[in-house]
């Protein structure tokens, strides 16, 4: 089973990068900022890795990863779909501050023969910043 909704990563390498969408989607509608996920065939520390990309302008950066364990069944669900696709679509659902760092929640929207699950995992939310200047970097 897929999460519909899950964690991003590996953001504590991105802090930058999740400062720079934070500073993308205060302005903007959600909607106008677009996340995918991509898979990874090629990646040398995991095969099986799926990457998250969010579309900035005309940028393309990765605030990082899928939870590896969710990696294995989001594949065998791409797969089931189509197995010629490499990216599904996602919408960023929050970018909040845990103590010093940044995290980034994101919803995939799974096919309708796919059981849908939220993440288990809570994270307190103080805002979209952990500073002032957290948010506001592009």
């Amino acid at each position: 089973m897929v999460p519909s909704t899950f964690y991003v990563r590996g953001v504590s390498y991105r802090q930058p990068v999740l400062r720079r969408i934070a500073g993308w989607l205060e302005p903007l509608a959600s909607s106008e900022v677009t996340a995918r996920l991509v898979l990874e065939s090629d990646n040398k520390h995991d095969p099986n890795a799926v990457r998250v990309e969010v579309l900035l302008g005309d940028d393309t950066v990765s605030p990082g990863y899928l939870p590896a364990e969710l990696c294995q069944p989001f594949r065998a669900m791409i797969y089931s779909v189509n197995d010629t696709v490499v990216e599904w679509p996602a919408e960023i659902v929050s970018i909040g501050c845990d103590g010093e760092q940044l995290f980034m929640e994101v919803s995939v929207e799974l096919p309708d023969f796919l059981p849908h699950q939220s993440s288990t995992k809570t994270r307190s939310r103080n805002g979209t910043s952990c500073s002032p200047a957290a948010t506001n970097a592009r």
